[in-house]
């Protein structure tokens, strides 16, 4: 605190200031100051440039490093002191971490102009009171903007250090282009007594989804028999010319002794899926009713019965019935598993941590968890796709 005082001597460079100054972190011994200066020592002059110099004076012997501020409370106009209002200027100047405020409480409309443009030469703010009824709203934002002032930085003495070892540190991924030929299989096996073809058969649903189908996509070989129907209506839609004969047969025994009826009704679901989602002219479809096959399986065991419940798909186009190929890629890794080996020296406790891995600026997989101890953590290629 820096009251006038026409008892004191306050020396500044050179200049015997008359200011009266008290430093406490004490809030009764700041008030026991302020009356005793009232009652005794405070000068009726006024010697604003001597207390804004002492009051610099003191801010300057402050840490350089500490954020400081200085506040003006004036009643009046300088008409009293000894040293000019020019050398308060490159006084302020000087100062880091340095802001000055002014509350002008002089009987005038207007803010004082040397308290002004002191306060926002130093990136503060004047304040303008016209009655003692504006001062404690004043006061309320003097100690919010202070507040405001200080930022609380922590420096890490000893911060978090560590690496990520990840073992095995190569990996090499392969690219395989696969040419499958397969032959096509020209029966569709029905269960006992139905004639509708059974659901492992992969049927479309659509005209759309028939337009999308493409047979060199197909892998194994038991994928290409449950599209069977699906390779035939393609290959008929790409030779239009070639016709095709759907013979329906039946294990002529128990409830399919001597049925015909049967026989035809197998051929004829076979002829209404290639018709309606195949898009084929029914003239194409020539449908044959017999009883065993031409070249019927065993009869002594049932997994011959079940094999004489057919249709066989004949045609004298040799594209329709052509062995199937297939053309794909896939890739192999000469590694499964990556260990990803955390190493890391905390230095202080952690709160937690995260692991992320990511394969083309995609989340594939997270390891999470608190305190300091990370563990090993491991994932699979394969289960993400080789290809990421």
């Amino acid at each position: 605190m820096v009251v006038f005082d026409n008892t004191q001597n306050f020396q500044v460079d050179g200049h015997s200031l008359r200011l009266a100054t008290f430093k406490s972190d004490n809030i009764k011994g700041l008030q026991s100051f302020f009356q005793r200066s009232f009652k005794e020592g405070m000068s009726g002059q006024t010697y604003l440039y001597e207390g804004i110099l002492g009051g610099l004076d003191l801010v300057s012997k402050l840490p350089e490093k500490n954020n400081k501020f200085l506040v003006v409370f004036s009643d009046g106009e300088d008409l009293n002191s000894e040293i000019k209002k020019d050398i308060i200027a490159p006084k302020a100047k000087g100062l880091k971490n340095f802001k000055a405020f002014s509350i002008d409480f002089m009987p005038t409309e207007n803010k004082d102009v040397f308290l002004n443009a002191f306060a926002e030469a130093a990136g503060g703010k004047c304040w303008k009171a016209t009655s003692a009824a504006n001062l404690l709203p004043i006061f309320q934002e003097v100690s919010t903007t202070l507040l405001y002032q200080y930022v609380v930085e922590y420096t890490f003495v000893n911060p978090p250090q560590g690496t990520l070892g990840v073992y095995p540190s190569d990996v090499t991924i392969e690219e395989l282009t696969i040419i499958d030929s397969s032959p096509l299989l020209n029966y569709i096996f029905f269960d006992q007594g139905q004639s509708a073809i059974p659901d492992h058969y992969h049927l479309l649903k659509t005209q759309a989804e028939a337009g999308e189908f493409d047979e060199k996509m197909l892998r194994d070989t038991l994928t290409k028999y449950y599209d069977v129907l699906n390779i035939i209506g393609k290959r008929l839609v790409e030779n239009p010319e070639a016709m095709v004969e759907l013979v329906g047969c039946v294990s002529d025994k128990g409830e399919e002794k001597n049925n015909l009826t049967l026989s035809r009704a197998r051929a004829e679901s076979v002829k209404s899926y290639l018709q309606y989602i195949w898009n084929i002219d029914p003239a194409r479809l020539i449908v044959t009713a017999r009883k065993l096959p031409e070249i019927p399986s065993t009869s002594r065991v049932e997994e011959g019965i079940v094999e004489n419940q057919r249709v066989e798909i004949r045609s004298g186009s040799p594209a329709i019935l052509d062995s199937i190929k297939s053309t794909y890629t896939f890739e192999v890794a000469d590694s499964n598993e990556i260990t990803i080996q955390p190493n890391i020296k905390p230095g202080y406790d952690l709160r937690e941590w995260k692991i992320e891995i990511k394969g083309n600026g995609t989340l594939l997989k997270s390891f999470e968890g608190q305190g300091n101890t990370i563990p090993d953590a491991s994932f699979s290629l394969s289960e993400y796709g080789l290809g990421k």
